[in-house]
């Protein structure tokens, strides 16, 4: 297990050095959860930055419960797919805080886009609110 957590480490780190991470796109994915996910929207400074894309892929690769975690650059945040049954979006800002101290939550909404309990601060909520449930 630890070696496929350096494995998606080194993905990750290879796919942003390329310059291959577009908006939407994952930066790392790991193998589906079971449990129900939700995606934590977060602001982090300086996050266009080589070395903090790889800082926070280092201190994701070992959080259980992590699915999925890729940039926005279109809206400068990191999103972050994970089982809620597994961590929750306070456990993932301490990771994330452990590399960009200023990093803050921003919103947390359902996985499949629906509107969820955490929907409410989320940065895509005008968006899906009109969208049929």
């Amino acid at each position: 297990m630890r070696s496929l957590r350096a494995s998606i480490a080194v993905l990750i780190f290879l796919a942003l050095s390329a310059g291959l991470v577009l908006a939407g796109e994952p930066t790392t994915e790991k193998s589906s959860a079971a449990g129900p996910q939700e995606v934590a929207v977060f602001s982090v400074p300086k996050l266009a930055k080589g070395s903090v894309l790889k800082d926070l892929a280092k201190a994701l690769a070992d959080k259980p419960g992590v699915v999925l975690a890729q940039m926005d650059p279109e809206k400068k945040t990191f999103n972050v797919t994970f089982d809620k049954q597994q961590t929750n979006p306070e456990e993932i800002l301490k990771s994330v805080n452990s590399v960009s101290k200023n990093a803050k939550l921003v919103g947390v909404a359902a996985a499949d886009g629906k509107s969820g309990p955490g929907c409410g601060g989320c940065p895509s909520a005008k968006k899906c609110a009109g969208a049929k449930k």
